[in-house]
């Protein structure tokens, strides 16, 4: 992957799992064309760093959705008065309530009052479904939530490889 402009997006846990699993693919495509496994890794240490980073993805709440999943619950998060850094944090861990949702939030209690933040977690919890207790990922299942959507994450902010 080729950096065009240093920290011009902000990318989810789960755009950062798909350029990982495309990274893996493509050093596989060429130490199965023959490379040196090595030269397929450009660095010693990159193997190692993928290798914790996708452990830690895959407990996190993003193994649990779909891509179209998060584009819709952001589609429904525009109409909400949130930073996008905010947004992405939401979207990141998927809070199931208000004591999840706090640290997330800027002046929460200052900004929305009870009703609308019940509002925002249930948009969150009816787009994706209620996340399985403790929200690592590791042995619960999505219990409601299906939804599709074809905008962009992040409104367009996404890094091209």
């Amino acid at each position: 992957m080729k950096v065009l402009e240093q920290r011009s997006a902000f990318l989810s846990d789960l755009e950062v799992d798909g350029v990982l699993n495309e990274l893996a693919a493509r050093q596989e495509a060429l130490v199965s064309q023959g490379a040196s496994y090595s030269t397929a890794l450009d660095s010693e240490n990159l193997r190692t760093i993928q290798y914790e980073l996708k452990e830690y993805l895959d407990k996190s709440p993003c193994s649990l959705y779909k891509i179209e999943q998060m584009r819709s619950l952001l589609q429904q998060l525009k109409q909400w008065p949130l930073t996008k850094v905010e947004k992405l944090m939401i979207i990141n861990q998927l809070p199931n309530c208000r004591a999840e949702l706090e640290p997330l939030v800027d002046e929460l209690d200052t900004r929305f009052d009870d009703d609308q933040v019940e509002e925002l977690l249930g948009i969150i919890i009816s787009t994706l479904g209620k996340r399985p207790a403790g929200g690592d990922g590791d042995d619960g299942e999505v219990v409601s939530g299906t939804a599709t959507d074809d905008t962009s994450m992040m409104d367009a902010e996404t890094v091209t490889t």
